[in-house]
């Protein structure tokens, strides 16, 4: 990981494969710092992503009343990164709940 300060903030990127990740201390500079990453993959690179594929999490009781997400970015509570079901509130509930009907599954289809 790499973090890249911004005044008093800290902006990390953390890559996966072909994973980009970014925490921030709000959500704004979360979008903001993928943004700016965007652009440069298009101008650098003319490399760009799938549309749909980016979006923020932010946890749960954080105050969302004046954040405004950037086009392409929406605010969801549950993303699957990696095949593991992400929650706001920290939850591994829906992760759980998919172990449990791909176990069916398998187990019906044998």
């Amino acid at each position: 990981m790499r973090g890249f300060e911004r005044e008093d903030l800290r902006l990390v990127f953390a890559t996966y494969i072909d994973n980009i990740f970014a925490a921030s201390s709000s959500p704004e500079d979360a979008c903001l710092n993928l943004s700016n990453l965007f652009k440069l993959l298009s101008t650098k690179w003319g490399l760009s992503l799938k549309a749909g594929s980016a979006c923020v999490i932010c946890s749960e009781g954080y105050d969302l009343s004046s954040f405004r997400p950037e086009e392409g970015i929406p605010l969801v509570a549950e993303a699957v990164v990696l095949g593991w079901h992400i929650c706001s509130n920290g939850s591994q509930c829906s992760t759980w709940k998919e172990v449990v009907r791909k176990a069916w599954s398998c187990f019906w289809a044998n």
